[in-house]
């Protein structure tokens, strides 16, 4: 989990620094879109309370997944993918969980 830290302090770093709401400024980008998605994948680790311990990366996070994303998500994309990469992550969770490989 130490490099999961380092990353996440990294880009509360940048978020905080950023001027945002953003990673690049106002809008928001490809590089918001893939992070946010990446996020999802927490679920397979130890409990990580972005909220306490990274607040800046929370609030970034929900930015892109509330209604900011409403351009990006026209199609509902955006929402499938993210509901997808939660349910491969359940998968994979409890795959773990029972020994199976």
């Amino acid at each position: 989990m130490p490099r999961l830290e380092e990353v996440l302090k990294t880009l509360e770093s940048y978020i905080s620094g950023s001027g945002g709401p953003f990673l690049t400024g106002d809008q928001v980008t490809l590089a918001d879109v893939s992070i946010s998605l990446s996020l999802t994948m927490l679920d397979l680790v130890p409990p990580v309370d972005l909220a306490a311990s990274y607040p800046a990366v929370a609030a970034w996070n929900a930015k892109v997944e509330g209604g900011t994303l409403k351009a990006v998500n026209k199609d509902g994309k955006f929402t499938e993918a993210r509901a997808n990469m939660k349910a491969y992550a359940q998968m994979l969770k409890e795959k773990a969980l029972s020994g199976a490989h």
